[in-house]
């Protein structure tokens, strides 16, 4: 399921998704209100309402949390992990086990007041922004797979974000940092086969063992 970032909007995924359809594995686009030609205003509460939408969907058709693979890119990322979050939190509240397949996190954010302060180091941007997007509180609760890339040269989100919210996920956890990649070209440098490694390795092939025994 592809969270997609801040810039552009679906149209603009199609060369990310083809290695993944070409893996076999299926890909699910999801779509905001306020971007392309969607109605609405873009929010964070609204942001993940669509975001609900897409995986009440996939439940409608059969298809369930243990198949999903959250993939959240940039401002994307954010909605990943509430998604996860939330599905964590119902597993608690019904003190059952909701297993989800894993989360992938392509140059994430602490949260978006983190990333305003920085911009604006003299003045208290953090205080301004009305949307909190706080993946730093939740990531501690997500019990799943998960998947951190991030480039070293990013000059959007800082590589510190990525490494800090590696450092507070659970295991079992991956990390990769590509040393010479930015913000949005890390497909450049072999993205792709990291992300289907990790799924194959994390959870297909883990699957399969299950099944076996």
């Amino acid at each position: 399921i592809f969270f997609h970032g801040n810039t552009g909007n679906l149209s603009k995924r199609g060369l990310k998704i083809k290695p993944f359809l070409d893996a076999g594995l299926g890909v699910l686009l999801a779509a905001y209100r306020g971007y392309g030609h969607n109605l609405g205003k873009p929010s964070e509460l609204g942001l993940y309402s669509d975001a609900r939408s897409q995986l009440s969907f996939l439940k409608d058709r059969g298809v369930y949390p243990k198949d999903w693979i959250l993939y959240g890119e940039s401002l994307g990322s954010a909605i990943a992990v509430q998604m996860a979050f939330e599905v964590a939190s119902v597993g608690l509240l019904e003190q059952i086990p909701v297993p989800v397949g894993g989360l992938v996190l392509e140059a994430p954010f602490l949260s978006l007041p983190e990333i305003a302060q920085e911009r604006y180091p003299f003045i208290p941007a953090h205080a301004m922004v009305w949307d909190r997007y706080n993946s730093r509180a939740k990531i501690e609760q997500v019990h799943m797979p998960i998947l951190i890339v991030h480039g070293e040269n990013d000059r959007v989100i800082p590589l510190k974000h990525g490494v800090q919210l590696f450092n507070a996920a659970n295991q079992p956890k991956q990390a990769n940092w590509i040393p010479i990649a930015g913000h949005n070209n890390l497909y450049e440098f072999g993205m792709a086969d990291i992300v289907i490694d990790f799924i194959d390795k994390h959870i297909i092939s883990k699957r399969s063992i299950s099944k076996t025994n």
